[in-house]
């Protein structure tokens, strides 16, 4: 009996290195997949934020396209885009607007949009394997507590076993 006793012992202990080791890995990778959710909301909202910029400057190129257009209309004569012989309010130049710089904000305030959407794709990506690693090491956890309860278990049973006055000892004082 003492030297299952002694068998079981060590196998809990080994199961309860074991669980303790999991926690560790657990708590980190709770703390690395909370870090990649922030980074991907950081990236949600820089996103958003580029996207109506862009939208900002394209309505303010359009416009002015429509003013570049609306210069060359004659009454009687067909609109380039939608063929109508009548113009009753034709769009209007704004003074001290540089068309090209229009086009060029445009076309930045695009390249960031498309930058901030691959850091976005980027960023969710992580998350998402960050995430799914967590939810392993969740069900590891799990399966470790349960391999430990149930050493613990079959410890416990075989102390029961034992005659009274040996049940308070440690199974290595019992040699003695």
């Amino acid at each position: 009996i003492v030297q299952v006793l002694i068998l079981r012992k060590k196998e809990l202990d080994g199961q309860k290195s074991k669980l303790e080791q999991q926690a560790a890995s657990l708590a980190q990778l709770e703390k690395e997949a909370g870090e990649s959710d922030e980074k991907m909301n950081k990236a949600v909202e820089n996103y958003r934020m580029c996207r109506q910029e862009a939208e900002k400057a394209e309505r303010e190129l359009n416009r002015n396209i429509a003013v570049s257009l609306a210069s060359g209309l004659r009454e009687g004569e067909p609109c380039p885009v939608c063929g109508s012989e009548h113009h009753p309010a034709p769009a209007c130049h704004m003074e001290g607007v540089d068309f090209e710089a229009l086009k060029k904000s445009a076309e930045e305030t695009r390249k960031k949009l498309n930058d901030a959407e691959a850091a976005l794709k980027d960023a969710e990506r992580e998350a998402l394997v960050a995430n799914e690693r967590l939810e392993t090491c969740r069900q590891q956890y799990e399966q470790a507590t349960k391999e430990f309860e149930q050493k613990k278990g079959e410890y416990e049973e075989a102390r029961k076993k034992l005659p009274e006055k040996l049940r308070a000892l440690e199974p290595e004082q019992m040699r003695n």
